[in-house]
């Protein structure tokens, strides 16, 4: 063991930008993946290459495209102007512009001015550490007034995080605020969103060429079972049939499931535990025709409809995709909701069923191709004093590194905030590699 062997759980982008990172700074490098193909979220149905989940870059994502830019051929973005609504109540309400909010008729007009303006003071204002002891409802009660909050936010907050949406930090709903308000231009006309040409699976395939040409190994289908300190200061991973030492261990993976794998260290469970998790189910159908004009629609109803529905071809043209319409439908979970551990096939149906709900027109469609993709520990549980509980870089003993989703905070996760987290980890395990006491740093004779 040197003082380049370094190891990665999880081949998320998270993970395997990390171990990017690390391999162009000389570090030996694995990635240990439980499933058989790497990607996590990021990754693309083996078919047609178009991603298992919705994904889009905000103009704010400077890391992501600092990424895409780096490679030794560059993955070029394309940019374009998005269309959002939300259906409440059997209807569909354009929310592009704050002129489409007060004739919308889904607010009172004076409710939509004062929560346009109520955004507009938060681009200036930013976030602020006091937001997070200080719940989402009652925020935006008392800056975009009771009738915003009721109609419009919080059926949000209770479809995204189910019982425990009254507790939500308001420091991560500003910063969620934050984000796509500066996606818009100065006078929030219109939200502009990228795309990488040819999907993110080019980003994803470029990853793994640069991981391959700089000697990285992925080992997928190989899940690490247990942690726990190893020999000379590093962290012994324990695997289905041996065990192996690492000098520098980093975790990618939910903190909850980070902390199964380290059952004799109980306080080290507790910290990692602290933040509750939901699941997501999300389906993915190939139409024959457009259901609807809006890339995104935010579904005001929780319940057995879906959370969101994002008709991909309203943002990318049909013709990228041989003339067929790509639709999601997705919906946040308990991981111990029936449905969460329920057949695909009886999750599609609920979803379908919720699709035409909300666009009816889905009914006379001629659904080519459906595929139902699912995360246990989707969405991290941003409640009220979250500072307090992310979990630190470094939980338990010096070489056992974390960069996790309850780490994202106050802003939302994003696939930027993925490259974000990978860079103070690679930054911080380098440090630790470079110290002078590390029995892995020196130098063989």
């Amino acid at each position: 063991m040197n003082r380049s062997d370094v190891a990665v759980i999880g081949a998320g982008l998270c993970g395997l930008t990390s171990a990017l990172f690390l391999a162009r700074e000389g570090h030996e490098v694995t990635v240990y993946e439980q499933c058989g193909e790497p990607g996590g979220q990021l990754a693309v149905l083996q078919q047609n290459g178009v991603e298992r989940f919705y994904h889009h870059l905000f103009r704010t994502d400077h890391r992501l495209l600092t990424l895409l830019d780096s490679f030794p051929t560059p993955v070029p973005v394309r940019w374009y102007r998005s269309n959002s609504a939300c259906w409440s109540e059997g209807r569909s309400y354009p929310l592009n512009t704050p002129l489409e909010l007060v004739l919308g008729n889904l607010l009172p007009p004076l409710a939509a001015v004062r929560a346009s303006l109520a955004t507009a003071a938060l681009r200036i204002t930013g976030n602020h550490p006091l937001f997070d002891q200080c719940s989402a409802r009652a925020l935006l009660t008392a800056t975009m007034g009771p009738a915003t909050t009721d109609r419009f936010w919080l059926p949000q907050l209770e479809a995204k995080f189910g019982t425990h949406w009254q507790d939500i930090s308001a420091a991560w709903m500003v910063g969620r605020l934050l984000v796509r308000a500066r996606s818009r231009g100065p006078l929030g006309w219109y939200e502009v969103l990228g795309y990488p040409v040819g999907g993110f699976g080019r980003l994803l395939e470029a990853l793994l060429k640069e991981l391959r040409r700089l000697g990285v190994r992925l080992r997928v289908r190989c899940p690490v079972l247990g942690l726990e300190p190893g020999g000379r200061g590093g962290t012994r991973l324990q695997l289905a049939q041996s065990s192996i030492d690492h000098q520098a261990v980093l975790s990618s993976v939910p903190s909850t499931t980070l902390a199964s794998l380290c059952p004799r260290f109980p306080l080290l469970q507790q910290r990692l535990c602290a933040t509750p998790h939901r699941s997501v189910v999300c389906a993915c159908f190939f139409l024959d025709r457009q259901l609807s004009p809006h890339y995104w629609i935010s579904v005001l109803a929780p319940g057995t409809l879906p959370n969101v529905v994002v008709e991909h071809t309203n943002l990318l043209p049909p013709e990228d995709y041989a003339g067929r319409h790509i639709v999601y439908a997705a919906r946040y979970l308990d991981p111990n909701d029936p449905l969460a551990s329920a057949p695909d096939e009886r999750v599609l149906e609920v979803l379908s069923e919720g699709l035409a709900t909300v666009l009816p027109h889905f009914r006379n469609c001629t659904v080519e191709q459906a595929t139902l993709s699912r995360v246990r520990e989707a969405h991290s549980v941003m409640k009220r004093g979250h500072y307090s509980r992310i979990p630190p870089l470094r939980p338990g003993w010096d070489s056992l590194f974390v960069a996790c989703t309850a780490q994202v905070f106050p802003s939302d996760r994003s696939l930027d905030e993925a490259v974000r987290l990978a860079e103070g980890a690679c930054r911080a395990i380098g440090q630790f590699l470079d110290r002078p006491e590390n029995p892995g740093t020196s130098t063989p004779p």
